[in-house]
């Protein structure tokens, strides 16, 4: 329902006025976990990002560790048409490298795969990004994927296009687990 969706983001601090901007131009909703395996012990971590004014036509991917406490940190901007948005604000810790992709042609962003991977000597979980745009699924982001474990993927509906982005963090201390879904 459109309208669970807008008192959704209404609870979640997104004006009024952006909601009419996006009611405007946007009649989808979310498509639902990617349905990667996801656990945590602990208060999962949740951001939204919304594309104001357009579509979503590329990522960026940060990955980070620290070795002390082995937790594996993850942080996203997003690029909306022309122009990147913020960091999300996950936490995120010891930068390993960061990672970019754009849709070709500014075509936009209509699917988002993701590959898990675990290393269990030195418990380190790896993750991996494909886009699919305007309907073509496009090369991994090459961030590196230890053993892969898992993969997830999911598409727009028909005639749609993303415009927003849910990232989930849990982390689970038996094994330093680090877990990420996405909708």
């Amino acid at each position: 329902r459109a309208s669970s969706m807008s008192e959704q983001l209404l609870a979640r601090g997104v004006s009024p006025a952006l909601l009419l901007l996006l009611a405007g131009g946007v009649a989808g909703e979310w498509t639902g976990h990617l349905g990667l395996s996801f656990e945590s012990d602990r208060k999962v971590e949740e951001r939204t990002m919304l594309c104001p004014s357009g579509f979503i036509t590329g990522l960026k991917v940060r990955q980070g560790r620290d070795e002390r406490s082995d937790i594996d940190t993850y942080d996203f901007q997003l690029q909306c048409g022309r122009r990147w948005s913020a960091w999300t604000g996950m936490t995120f810790t010891g930068l390993r490298q960061e990672k970019a992709f754009e849709c070709p042609m500014k075509m936009h962003m209509t699917g988002l795969e993701v590959t898990k991977g675990r290393r269990e000597w030195g418990d380190v979980d790896t993750y991996d990004f494909k886009l699919q745009c305007s309907g073509v699924w496009q090369e991994y982001m090459g961030l590196g994927v230890s053993s892969a474990k898992e993969r997830a993927a999911k598409e727009c509906p028909s005639g749609t296009m993303a415009w927003g982005w849910k990232a989930f963090r849990g982390f689970v201390k038996r094994g330093d687990q680090d877990y990420y879904n996405f909708d």
